[in-house]
């Protein structure tokens, strides 16, 4: 079995992208800029941690981290260990979505 924790507001910090930037799940992150109109790249690569705390940033920033993450993972192949809906905790309710299966990249909204 393999659980995911969703980190929550207060998490992100300066560069907390770069680790991710060469790897295959990095086109999250162009999806999520064209679906919000804000450029999430910046936001993980390049924003101080000032920028960061702004709410609209890092919700966005650590939501779209995570979902890189779990796309990551998913690409190895274990989409079969997946729980099949959302479990209880303090998580992002979008997270807990994506990770049952529930939110898909092509989703209205997304």
């Amino acid at each position: 079995m393999i659980a995911f924790l969703y980190p929550g507001q207060g998490s992100q910090h300066a560069g907390m992208g770069a680790a991710w930037r060469q790897h295959d799940s990095w086109e999250l992150v162009v999806e999520a800029s064209d679906a919000t109109g804000r450029d999430v790249g910046h936001l993980l690569l390049e924003a101080g941690d000032e920028e960061l705390r702004e709410t609209r940033n890092s919700q966005l920033a650590t939501f779209v981290t995570s979902m890189v993450a779990f796309d990551a993972v998913s690409r190895l192949g274990r989409r079969n260990q997946r729980p099949r809906r959302p479990q209880p905790g303090r998580v992002h309710r979008a997270g807990r979505l994506w990770g049952a299966g529930l939110l898909r990249r092509s989703a209205p909204g997304c």
